[in-house]
């Protein structure tokens, strides 16, 4: 690991840092970074070594040339970037934390119940009380319809920093908690999954293949044919379907989808579960390709997930019983016991190496010694998750039950949603069962309290709403490619800690700016309106049926572990996640036990988000291209088709960022936003 490695790093960072908010919701473009693959990270790397590289090696004798394990490095630093400016982190902070104000002045209840006003301080922005105000009217107002024009943008000196400063001196350290803490996890958990358990890490075996061999060359994947045709393919494809939003009279499109819809009324349980995914598979190239480097009943599961979820769903619509809506509710409970079950047989089938760790991290002797990274790992992850515990009781006034409940339900989503990318290449995941939500349902309304609810919620819309864009999906992958490069994983966290620092710096100022200057993306509903809004709208229900049953007071009364001897725990909540608990550990008993088992757990874990709905019909068409190929061309013919499969992936990753410049240069020369166009999942 070098010096100019790092600093190359760095300055990726900056660049996404600065431009993915922009991107996203300026320009209102295919978002920048949108999952755990990147395709302008990793379309920025092929692009890079295509033409730099081959001129590097011109010069001077090839030493300005990068090796692959410097390239690895600055892969690693501006994946760990890429967990902050989006979805990860900004997205959702810097809009829950002025919306509310907004959503308030057109909701009495909000302002009878004096919710607002109940928000710890520095969880919202700092607001002068009372009616509307120039200072109050800068922050919100300007936040919303922003304060520059079309010929000139507003000033930083005009950007209301001070209001700001609370808000990002509560939420920052606590993310830099978070994510550092889970950075210590990916060092441990890489280890055992990779070394132990032999997970295939589709996404770093596809880097791998990329980078220079040892002596210098371009890696042998840029010599196959196959590769290049699966490259020139999907170009072909998608810049064709790209002009034909422009010029549709001109040009016939490649369909990547099927159109079933006609059907639906043939199948009255599916409708009632609202399975409209099912009646028109969309087809994205690059899961179908990874899907061919997986096991048939791994593909197989995830394509049936979201199929069998619907008929569950559309089974109990027909008895009238609601799966969705406010917490809780079936669904959520059904992925959270899901997830929690996924957990324990993780924990199991590495216990003999996580307690090793466990023991080492704690100074205890360890017959046999872990790897001294891990120990450091250990300890990163012990200490931030204290420390995030501790800032929870103190800052957010969370009892220590519930602080701590918080903490493991998010550390162990985060888990297995890495485990999922790690083994199945699945590189868009989501988990809605946020910490709030579960707890409402298993503790009860009277012993959690609505203001315990009202500051989970807001914890949890800040920091996992929608954690496609994980830090520890991007770590666990990253450890991965350092170790198929050979790079000190140890020396490489430290030059990650640096990177996440530095994200965080540049991210909020930049994103707050752009913001102010061109006012917030109102026309996106889910962020704009429904996630600021959720932490009051079920505080405030929670109060109103409390007050219905008359035990308000009661629950306000409650303190410490009264609460818990009140816990009254939903009786729909406790059965959905007794099932979802039980199929997870039955398909992975299953798997154990017999050898042709059909089924993997992965099927109820990613089923019910809108990932899965997305990616089914992906998986099953990579599951059946697959089974075709080993069935009647054998592993000789599997093998050969390797390259054709990183080559529509690495066709795909071109192919949007150069898309991805050509919408720039629109933007920049006609001051309009162009239409925007989806190559990967999003």
């Amino acid at each position: 690991m070098t010096l100019r490695a790092v600093l190359l790093g760095l300055l990726g960072t900056v660049g996404v840092c600065s431009v993915t908010y922009f991107n996203d919701w300026v320009m209102r473009q295919t978002p920048f970074i949108g999952s755990a693959m990147p395709f302008t990270v990793y379309g920025g790397l092929i692009v890079l070594l295509l033409t730099a590289q081959p001129l590097l090696r011109r010069i001077r004798g090839g030493r300005w040339a990068l090796s692959g394990k410097e390239i690895a490095v600055v892969l690693v630093l501006v994946l760990a970037a890429c967990s902050i400016p989006g979805s990860g982190f900004i997205r959702y902070f810097v809009k829950t934390a002025v919306l509310p104000y907004y959503h308030e002045k057109t909701t009495p209840a909000w302002q009878e119940h004096k919710l607002l006003e109940r928000v710890p301080p520095g969880m919202l922005v700092r607001v002068p009380p009372g009616e509307a105000s120039a200072e109050k009217d800068q922050v919100v107002n300007g936040f919303v319809q922003g304060m520059g024009s079309a010929d000139s943008h507003v000033s930083p000196a005009r950007i209301p920093w001070r209001n700001w400063l609370p808000a990002i001196a509560f939420w920052v350290p606590l993310a830099l908690l978070l994510w550092l803490g889970m950075l210590g996890l990916a060092v441990v958990l890489n280890r055992q999954w990779s070394d132990h358990e032999q997970l295939p890490y589709p996404l770093a075996a596809f880097a791998h293949a990329l980078l220079p061999e040892p002596d210098g060359s371009s890696a042998s994947i840029f010599r196959n044919r196959l590769f290049w045709c699966g490259a020139v393919t999907m170009m072909v494809v998608h810049l064709n379907n790209y002009l034909l939003i422009w010029f549709p009279e001109k040009l016939i499109e490649i369909p990547l989808y099927l159109d079933f819809t006609s059907l639906r009324p043939l199948f009255p349980t599916l409708s009632r579960g609202d399975a409209w995914y099912v009646f028109r598979p969309s087809f994205f190239m690059s899961v179908v390709a990874f899907a061919f480097f997986l096991s048939t009943e791994v593909s197989i599961s995830i394509a049936l997930g979201p199929i069998v979820i619907a008929l569950i769903i559309g089974f109990l619509a027909g008895y009238g019983i609601a799966a969705g809506g406010p917490a809780p509710n079936i669904t959520d409970n059904i992925s959270f016991g899901a997830f929690l079950a996924m957990l324990l047989v993780l924990l199991f089938t590495g216990r003999r190496f996580y307690s090793q760790v466990a023991r080492a991290t704690l100074g205890l002797p360890a017959p046999d010694r872990p790897p001294p990274e891990t120990v450091w790992g250990g300890r990163m992850f012990l200490a931030c998750m204290s420390l995030f515990v501790l800032f929870l009781m103190i800052f957010a006034r969370l009892e220590w039950p519930f602080a701590l409940a918080a903490t493991g339900i998010m550390v162990m989503a985060f888990v297995v949603l890495s485990r999922i990318v790690a083994e199945t290449g699945c590189f868009f995941v989501q988990y809605y069962a946020v910490p709030a939500a579960v707890l409402v349902g298993l503790i009860g309304p009277a012993a959690l309290g609505a203001q315990t609810a009202m500051i989970l919620f807001l914890c949890s819309c800040v920091l996992m709403a929608d954690p496609r864009e994980a830090f520890l999906s991007f770590m666990v992958n990253s450890c991965k490619v350092l170790d198929l490069r050979q790079v000190p994983v140890l020396r490489a966290s430290r030059a990650v800690i640096l990177a996440v620092v530095v994200a965080f710096a540049v991210a909020v100022p930049v994103t707050l700016y752009v913001v102010y200057d061109r006012g917030a993306s109102m026309w996106e509903w889910y962020c704009t309106t429904n996630i600021p809004t959720v932490p009051f709208r079920e505080a405030l229900q929670m109060e109103q049926r409390l007050e219905a049953q008359g035990r308000l007071q009661e629950a306000v009364s409650l303190h410490g572990l009264d609460r818990l001897a009140a816990i009254a725990p939903d009786r729909k909540a406790l059965l959905a996640l007794a099932g979802g608990f039980g199929v997870v550990l039955l398909m992975t008993a299953g798997r154990l036990r017999f050898s042709k088992w059909p089924f993997h757990p992965v099927m109820f874990l990613i089923g019910n988000s809108w990932a899965g709905v997305s990616l089914w019909a992906s998986f099953m068409a990579g599951g059946v291209v697959k089974g075709l190929v080993t069935h009647y061309g054998g592993v000789v013919v599997y093998n050969k088709l390797k390259p054709l499969m990183f080559g529509i992936i690495a066709g795909e990753m071109i192919t949007g960022l150069v898309l991805l410049g050509v919408s720039w240069i629109y933007y920049f020369v006609t001051g309009e936003p162009p239409k925007p166009f989806l190559i990967l999942p999003s």
